[in-house]
């Protein structure tokens, strides 16, 4: 497989972007999630109970139904029965010796046979053929740089690899999100959300810049510079969520073209999501507590993901409760947003201070399952399948 060789840069913005707004009170809810069955997952003693790489794999006519965690402490993607709740097996990845890989972030599973991990520290992807034991490398992103027509520079994308920030797949492209650098003609830098788009053919690899509008000015939160994504891969639609807009954008895969539709709340409104400073030039930037002690203050949008099972989006959301942590931060209360296929608004419930909105779910043909709040046994990871119903 060839390398990456190149580099471009699309701004969503402009002509590219059209606005398709909903009013919130053309808001009319027919929706509900209904709390059902818990499902616990059993982890061997040397795991950590980590949930920011978790996926559901559907099985096939000789592989059953499986649930995929990654334990970065013993560098191994740990592989459940999904059924059981069980250990099955692990994937091993040794940092030595001829089966040897960087480090693993993050990764993404195709098919019960065929695995992408995500190398942060290098920036890179590896594609593993598990029935074949094979592995094809893709040349780190940092090996270029992109240039726009006026010589300012767009340095190479950070991404990330997460539960909330999964890798995407479709037709041979990966879809990962993170930072890009801004530097312009005069040498001033602005961070801004992205996300690359690596085509696995020609190796071309595409920053799409979400909405620069929102980072102009403004100097936010380390958290505010995350992007969430997901993908219909029916409808070839990639989704993509920032933490202050109440909109949701959208990329048409096959013709390229680019949508925003009103998805927020009705606990807030993107007013009330503020930046730590109105001014982005200013000299002294957050530290990391006082970066997590504003973010925290304020509301926020997160996770959006598509059910393919029962053909709608959740969006996730924060607020603060009220309540303070140990550490002083701000605790939060957890709201999920429904959406249709066509990001037509029909429900939105607020989630018990037990759940996380951050942290670990999944979707399975029984329904969309959070995981819980667990105080007693750090052996376990707790979820509840919430089921989708008419109201």
């Amino acid at each position: 497989m060839p390398s990456c060789k190149s580099s471009v840069i699309i701004f969503l913005s402009g002509l590219l972007l059209t606005s398709c707004l909903q009013r919130k009170n053309a808001f009319t809810e027919t929706m509900q999630l209904e709390a059902g069955k818990e499902f616990i997952l059993h982890l061997d003693s040397v795991t950590a109970p980590a949930a920011n790489c978790i996926q559901y794999v559907p099985g096939n006519d000789s592989t059953p139904n499986l649930l995929a965690q990654y334990n970065p402490e013993n560098r191994d993607i740990n592989i459940y029965d999904f059924s059981q709740g069980t250990l099955k097996r692990k994937i091993a990845f040794p940092l030595e010796g001829p089966n040897s890989l960087p480090k693993i972030d993050g990764f993404h599973f195709i098919s019960p046979d065929s695995l992408i991990l995500y190398h942060y520290p290098t920036k890179s992807f590896t594609i593993t053929d598990l029935k074949q034991n094979t592995r094809v490398r893709l040349f780190p992103l940092n090996a270029f740089k992109t240039y726009f027509a006026d010589s300012s520079a767009i340095l190479p994308a950070d991404p990330m690899a997460t539960t909330n920030q999964p890798i995407c797949y479709l037709n041979n492209q990966l879809y990962a999100s993170g930072h890009i650098l801004y530097i312009g003609t005069d040498m001033d830098k602005k961070t801004l959300s992205s996300v690359c788009r690596i085509d696995l053919k020609d190796s071309i690899a595409t920053n799409l810049c979400i909405s620069e509008r929102y980072f102009k000015r403004k100097m936010w939160c380390g958290e505010h510079y995350n992007i969430f994504q997901t993908i219909n891969k029916e409808k070839q639609t990639l989704a993509f969520s920032l933490p202050m807009s109440d909109s949701l954008f959208t990329l048409d895969i096959k013709t390229g073209k680019i949508n925003s539709y009103y998805a927020g709340s009705q606990q807030f409104t993107e007013a009330d999501i503020l930046p730590f400073k109105a001014d982005l030039f200013s000299k002294s930037g957050p530290g990391q507590l006082a970066d997590l002690q504003f973010f925290f203050d304020h509301p926020s949008y997160c996770v959006v993901t598509y059910d393919p099972y029962r053909k709608v989006y959740y969006r996730m959301a924060i607020k603060p409760n009220g309540q303070t942590s140990r550490a002083g931060l701000q605790l939060t209360t957890s709201i999920v947003i429904i959406l249709n296929e066509n990001f037509e608004k029909t429900g939105e419930i607020e989630l018990p201070d037990t759940y996380y909105a951050f942290s670990g779910h999944f979707i399975t043909p029984e329904g969309l399952y959070l995981r819980k709040k667990e105080t007693e046994n750090e052996d376990i990871m707790r979820f509840t399948c919430f089921t989708l119903k008419k109201k």
